[in-house]
């Protein structure tokens, strides 16, 4: 037997990129993905992703499905628009006339032009959700996703950059071990180029006097963990100057261990 219907998530974010958004795919019984945004009567946005359904045997299965399409969804969106996204509640789920609804109250539609994107960045956002959403795999989230997707839609920037390089330490573990110094080494290595390596790179000094180096992300990582001495506003400069450089270098981190 099977059923139809659609479930729909409410996301909260921070930048208004388009009104609506409809994806028409075929994926174990998904037949279109809608998304619109809308003001909320504070200073969020609120994402509205609808999952329509046709022809669905397992329900639950297609119910772990589209939360791992909408996380996929919002990391897009935080790497490539650094944009905050929260937690995804269920709001509404209809199926073969059984319906439940929570829906946000007092929602006003509006039409900021800051963030809205141009047709040619349009065009290519529709292409890379509709290549993102082909391409989810059937299971659960890994832990590496899971932690990579707490740090991106954490709103605090030091909470972020921490939890960040938390997920570093996990994927750049070696036998279950983490240590700084496997995440400066993947952090080098992704950094091929070598004035690119210098500008990443930081010295510290041992109690010996001698000195030691470290990335720039793992130094900001332990001016925050340890005591040395650093204006807590510098730290917070720093980590804000390289924070989409170091998400790409935890993207690919994570890209690595799926």
């Amino acid at each position: 037997m099977t059923v139809s219907g659609l479930i729909e998530y409410y996301v909260e974010i921070d930048k208004y990129l388009f009104e609506e958004i409809s994806l028409v795919i075929e994926n174990n019984g998904i037949q279109k993905i809608i998304l619109k945004i809308s003001k909320e009567n504070k200073p969020l946005y609120a994402l509205k992703v609808q999952f329509i359904l046709e022809n669905v045997i397992d329900l639950a299965k297609i119910e772990q499905i589209t939360i791992r399409m909408l996380n996929n969804i919002l990391i897009e969106f935080n790497i490539q628009y650094a944009m905050y996204t929260g937690s995804p509640y269920l709001i509404h789920q209809s199926i073969k006339g059984e319906s439940s609804s929570n829906i946000p109250a007092a929602l006003e539609v509006r039409r900021p032009l800051d963030d809205l994107l141009q047709d040619e960045q349009y065009i290519k956002l529709q292409h890379n959700l509709k290549a993102i959403i082909n391409n989810v795999p059937e299971q659960f989230d890994s832990p590496q996703v899971e932690l990579f997707r707490a740090a991106l839609s954490n709103k605090d920037l030091v909470t972020k950059y921490m939890l960040l390089y938390n997920t570093l330490l996990y994927c750049t573990r070696k036998e279950d071990k983490e240590e700084q110094k496997f995440v400066d080494e993947f952090i080098l290595k992704y950094m091929d180029d070598d004035e690119e390596k210098a500008e990443y790179n930081e010295t510290k000094p041992k109690n010996n006097g001698s000195f030691s180096k470290e990335t720039v992300f793992t130094k900001l990582r332990n001016e925050i963990g340890h005591t040395r001495n650093i204006p807590f506003n510098d730290t917070k400069d720093n980590m804000k100057r390289t924070l989409n450089t170091f998400i790409e270098i935890v993207r690919s981190a994570v890209a690595r261990n799926e």
